[in-house]
Formats: C-alpha cells, structure tokens, sequence
C-alpha cells in the first residue's frame, strides 16, 4: 500500500533533510514477500518520523501512523524493527554530518579548528541481555556506546558512535573507535583537535591520537598519581594569577566564573613524550557577602604548542567538551528517555536480532536533525519539549472531528 495520504508537509520536511531517501535505500525489507500490506518506504518513514517527534513507545508510533493516514499496527511496527540490520545506519549517520559540512553548517564557534569529545553512554539497562554485546554489571544488562560529539559546532552534532563489545570497556575500545573515526573524516578537517574525560588518560591513548597528527586534551585526575602530583606542583602556584578568566554567570542562583592557569614545564614528564602543556581550570562561586571561593579544579593534559590556543580558547575547549553529556546524552536521555523507553528489547527474539542498536541509530539521526534545527536554523531557540511538540502539530497533525467521523465509518 502506498502512503500517498501523508501530510504534504511531513513529506516536504522529510525530502529536504535528505534522509528518507537515504535510509530506504541502504536498509533492506526484512519481511517475506508474501502478503505484504504496507510499504517497506512508508514503514521506514513510520519509525523515523516516531524518532523524530521522540515516541517513547511503538504504541506511540502506532498512533503517528493514524494521524499520518494509516494505521500500522505496533505488532507489525514491533516485526519490522526487530529485524533489520541497523549496520548501514551508520553510513547514513556520516554523510549527514558531511552534508551540514558542506552546507558550513558545522564552523568552529569562537575556535581556529573543530573539536571533538569522546564518551561513552548507556543506551539500555534492563533484566536481560537484549544484545549480544551488552554487559552485566551492577545486576542488570547495559547495552553500552561510544560517542563522538562535534562540540566546536553550533548545533553540537553526533559524528558517529560505535556499541562497546562485552568483553571490553571505554578504554580498551578507544583505539579501534578511534581508527574508525579518523578514517571517515580524514579528509574533510571536520576536526583537529580531541577531549577526553580521565577514564581515557593513558599514555597509549595520547600516543595514538599524536601519532596520528591530531591534537588531545585529556583530563588527568587520581588515576595518574605521579602525573597529578606534578601538575599541581608546577600549576598551584599560580593559581592566583589566571591567564584568563571566564565572565560572571548565573547558575542555579549563584554567581561563577571559570579560571585557567597553564604551564610548559610538564612538557615531557614521566614518559608523556608528546605533552607540551598542563592546565588548571577553576570554577568559583561568589558567595552573597562577596567572598569568592574555589569549588572544583580540573587538571588538563595537552599535545598542543603553546600558542595554538589563547587562554581564552582553552576554557571554550574544556567548557565544550561538557557539550556530549549535557546536550547529547542529556538530550537523548531527558528527550528520548534512551535508556528507559525501548521499542523493541529483544526479549524472546533471536540473539542475532538487534532492534536496540537500530532504535538508537534512528534516534541519534532524529537528535542531529533537531539540534541543527534547535540551534542553527530556528531565531526562537525552543527547548527540546517545545521543539518536540511543535513537531508533532506540524507533521502529525490531529484530525478534526469531522475527519475522525469519515474515518471511523464502516465500509458498505
């Protein structure tokens, strides 16, 4: 059955962002082809419009389908979901960043260069395993990513992500994430530049990023006894004299600022042939009777000569790399509810199936497309449930109650 009744605005959004076409032609219909009713095109549209307009559920989804014209059952949205192979979603993920790239979509804010942060992120928690790669831990199975987010951009979009086999972790899948991201962007200079929270800090890591000509920014924290120790002795004593000084800012009704000191001497240390600088980031309150007090200190460890970055890029750099937990994974957590709301868990379905891989490809598209709109394309800035619902009203539109009329009257 053709879907010639969607709303013409639905298909209109959805041909200029490009991905429909893109999605119907690298997935392939998992059904028989006996006794299809509806088709594999419009099925493909039904679960990415349910990502876009953030359906928690495949009932959800079953509902869009009636206000899109018609109605699929969630069994058979539940089938179709179920068995695809999400493998080429990818692809689909890196040529919509390429295409924002070649649209200038994707410039640098405030920055020479683009940066990016790597992460890791749980996309389902729950009693059985639901993937052949998720891990048990902590008496439940987590099906868990690693996330590379282009945090030097506007619209701070997700460059690709990768599931973490079960038998290792963020760290001991860094180096073969790593070869896959720079082999897909390395001729496009999307990035030069990438952050990396403590539990990467390794000397191998850092190795393999220099090795490779790109610039690194890790976060050094107990895990580097000797290294922390160092940094803090050649970095506290300056600490009263920051090279730069973020503006006064309101957070949550008190009043902080950020402050940096850095240092050359690190250069070298303790094996870390490629490091040139450690950094001291401090974050400060100003209390009501204006006492300033030092709540937090971060230590930083970088491969970039002294004058690629001025003091003032450096905090940009160290506040954006915040960007892939409090815009993405926030986002998807908060917006999608990722980790709680899955439309198909792969409960009693063949172990080779991987409908929570799919899910989350199709929602990571969805967060791309909404920040580019959050962020970029709409003067009103809405939040992600503002955004959400003006969504539904323009491309699900309810039916009025004459239509609902038509639509429930029987046939013959």
């Amino acid at each position: 059955m053709k879907s010639g009744r969607i709303p013409k605005r639905l298909k209109r959004f959805l041909s200029n962002l490009g991905l429909l076409d893109t999605l119907t032609q690298v997935l392939t219909d998992p059904r028989r082809t006996k006794g299809r009713r509806w088709s594999f095109n419009y099925l493909v549209e039904l679960l990415f419009t349910g990502a876009l307009v953030q359906c928690p559920t495949l009932t959800q989804v079953e509902r869009i389908s009636e206000q899109m014209g018609l109605r699929v059952p969630d069994s058979t949205i539940s089938y179709t979901l179920t068995r695809l192979d999400p493998a080429p979603l990818r692809a689909v993920l890196r040529k919509g960043v390429r295409d924002m790239l070649r649209s200038k979509t994707l410039r640098p804010e405030r920055l020479p260069f683009g940066v990016i942060a790597i992460d890791g992120k749980t996309s389902w928690v729950g009693a059985h395993a639901g993937d052949v790669e998720a891990q048990h831990q902590d008496a439940c199975w987590n099906l868990r990513w690693m996330r590379a987010v282009l945090t030097s951009a506007r619209s701070r979009p997700c460059i690709d992500q990768e599931v973490i086999p079960a038998k290792t972790n963020e760290m001991g899948h860094f180096p073969a994430f790593w070869k896959e991201l720079t082999r897909a962007y390395h001729r496009t200079d999307l990035f030069r530049l990438v952050t990396l929270d403590a539990g990467y800090s390794a000397k191998q890591n850092a190795k393999l990023i220099d090795e490779d000509g790109f610039g690194y920014v890790l976060r050094i924290k107990g895990e580097q006894p000797t290294l922390l120790a160092e940094m803090k002795r050649i970095l506290l004593p300056r600490a009263g004299q920051p090279e730069a000084v973020s503006p006064w800012e309101s957070v949550k009704g008190k009043q902080v600022q950020r402050r940096l000191v850095r240092r050359a001497e690190i250069a070298g240390f303790h094996g870390w042939a490629h490091s040139r600088q450690a950094w001291l980031v401090q974050t400060v309150v100003r209390h009501a009777d204006g006492r300033d007090e030092v709540v937090m200190e971060r230590w930083y460890l970088t491969n970039l000569p002294w004058n690629t970055l001025s003091a003032r890029q450096i905090l940009t750099v160290v506040r954006g790399h915040w960007s892939i937990e409090n815009d993405c994974n926030w986002g998807l957590d908060v917006a999608w509810e990722e980790d709680t709301t899955a439309w198909a868990t792969n409960a009693s379905e063949a172990v080779t199936h991987q409908p929570l891989r799919t899910l989350s490809w199709l929602r990571m598209l969805a967060y791309n497309v909404l920040g580019w709109l959050k962020r970029v394309r709409l003067r009103s800035r809405p939040t992600w449930l503002e955004l959400r619902d003006a969504l539904r009203r323009v491309l699900c539109p309810v039916p009025n109650a004459l239509e609902m009329e038509l639509m429930q009257l029987p046939l013959g």
